[in-house]
């Protein structure tokens, strides 16, 4: 079961990659994550002490989550080199533990951080939320495509979120 988890997220994190924005382009990234939140605002119906509990909860998550990403893809490079210099079957399975470990972690960090939300969203917004992040991925990878396929001069490219 660890190996189809480990299996399934290790191929999320190598194909999800060249399709995600430059993330050393932090100007970008705020910009998404504001929109984000603001889209977020809206389709939840955040009252604005909600908001001020629920944001610093999913920024530290996010934080956290960066952090993951970025330990994975350092262990994928370390694994890549290990094989091609022929490391033996412990090292492998050392570094293929610690990648196992990290998927824990982020299990782990995405089941504390949705007992946080309950803490602050109804059931409703909770649902929402759930059906947010969904969409809001969706759009996002959609927007990328269009981008990546040169369709970016297209109308309403500036705003994806306004049906075409």
């Amino acid at each position: 079961m660890k190996w189809t988890i480990f299996t399934v997220a290790l191929f999320g994190v190598l194909f999800a990659q060249p399709m995600m924005p430059d993330k050393s382009d932090p100007e970008i990234m705020e910009r998404i994550e504001t929109v984000k939140m603001w889209k977020l605002t809206e389709a939840l119906d955040l009252s604005e002490e909600q908001a001020a509990k629920l944001f610093p909860v999913m920024n530290r998550a996010n934080k956290r989550r960066k952090e993951i990403k970025s330990r994975q893809m350092e262990l994928f490079g370390v694994l890549r080199d290990a094989l091609d210099s022929g490391a033996d079957s412990t090292e492998l399975l050392s570094i293929l533990d610690e990648m196992t470990d990290l998927e824990n972690q982020e299990c782990e960090l995405q089941i504390d951080f949705l007992s946080q939300i309950k803490q602050i969203l109804s059931p409703e917004q909770q649902a929402k939320y759930v059906m947010f992040e969904v969409e809001f991925k969706k759009r996002m990878m959609q927007l990328l495509r269009d981008f990546h396929r040169g369709k970016g001069r297209r109308r309403n490219f500036d705003n994806p979120w306004e049906e075409r």
